[in-house]
């Protein structure tokens, strides 16, 4: 996942799978974290000040998130869009990315990877010091202590440790997640006591124990690199509304050209989703109910007139959120010539010639 800066706001990029059998272009069999699935990756990005997405492509459903972050800057940047920030989970991490964020000048956040190379140094040299004098920073219901180190991404060194290639200056944040490290000495400790793990596997284990690692290319505070790097959960409220009251999926399409069709639809869905999930959260009505009541009204047309029936306790609550007024009656416009053709023909079954 990603986030970028767009113009003042942040943005967010994130893709997700869309199952579907229906042979086309895009459709291929996917590898995504050990889920196998044959399918199409969708990618949106999301304005992180509003929630809302402003973009969208698809790829086919065998091409890896780490391969598509170059032409996805490239093509944001054509947009219009300012790179200038991006935060990556682990699986964008990459040498060649790590490039192009330093040759397109993009800031950015990510997860360093545990079997990199720096991420052992780091935790070799700096894992006692966050221990004792690293800042405890509270996140959401955890206590993670973070400690900021200088270093260098994508150098190059030879068998013997020396430098042949200077790399890119850099922060890393070694964290010690204090929750999840007591999770794993319990862990630890019930499998020696099974038999299943040694005591001196135990040792080594319990060391690393709770301990992640962030890289960035610009200098943050590392009371505040937490709470920036989780900001990229927001996107997963989006693709749940999405699938879920969007009608993103099942996808129950033919062509290539359909399922075109049909994402553009569900991206504007998705849009008037989020808005309304947002405003309904002033009320005590969550959105999945709100819909429903939603659909329940209906209309009747007499003499050119559409009357709208009674909207009931929880709909007109929606309204209300939404800031949207229900109409008693509206007024149709008049129908166009080729529309009273059609309409003639749908009604006498017979081709209408003037």
């Amino acid at each position: 996942m990603l986030r970028f800066g767009l113009l003042a706001p942040a943005s967010i990029l994130k893709s997700t799978g869309l199952p579907n059998s229906t042979h086309f272009s895009l459709t291929a069999i996917s590898n995504h974290n050990g889920d196998i699935n044959n399918e199409v990756r969708l990618i949106y990005v999301v304005q992180q000040t509003t929630g809302l997405p402003i973009y969208m492509r698809c790829v086919p459903g065998n091409i890896i998130d780490i391969n598509t972050l170059k032409r996805t800057i490239l093509e944001l940047k054509q947009m219009g869009v300012d790179t200038n920030f991006a935060i990556t989970d682990a699986g964008y991490l990459s040498d060649e990315n790590v490039n192009t964020f330093y040759e397109e000048q993009v800031s950015f956040l990510a997860r360093l990877q545990s079997n990199r190379r720096l991420f052992k140094s780091i935790v070799k040299e700096h894992l006692a010091d966050p221990k004792e004098n690293g800042v405890l920073v509270k996140q959401n219901n955890r206590l993670v202590r973070v400690k900021k180190v200088s270093c260098q991404l994508n150098e190059k060194v030879d068998k013997n440790g020396k430098i042949i290639e200077p790399g890119y200056s850099a922060y890393a944040y070694l964290c010690i997640d204090l929750q999840r490290s007591a999770l794993e000495q319990l862990s630890l400790i019930e499998k020696v006591a099974e038999g299943s793990l040694s005591t001196e596997s135990y040792e080594s284990k319990i060391e690393k124990a709770g301990i992640f690692m962030l890289v960035s290319k610009r200098s943050i505070a590392p009371s505040k690199v937490l709470e920036i790097y989780y900001t990229r959960q927001e996107i997963e409220q989006v693709f749940d509304l999405g699938k879920n009251y969007a009608n993103m999926l099942p996808l129950s399409v033919q062509t290539e050209e359909t399922f075109r069709g049909h994402m553009v639809l569900t991206f504007i869905a998705t849009i008037v989703a989020k808005l309304l999930s947002d405003r309904l959260k002033e009320t005590k009505y969550p959105i999945q109910p709100t819909l429903a009541n939603l659909a329940t009204q209906s209309c009747s047309e007499v003499k050119g007139c559409l009357i709208t029936s009674e909207p009931n306790k929880v709909t007109r609550l929606a309204y209300k959120a939404a800031g949207v007024e229900c109409p008693r009656m509206h007024r149709i416009s008049p129908r166009t010539q080729v529309e009273q053709m059609v309409q003639k023909f749908l009604d006498d079954g017979n081709p209408v010639i003037s």
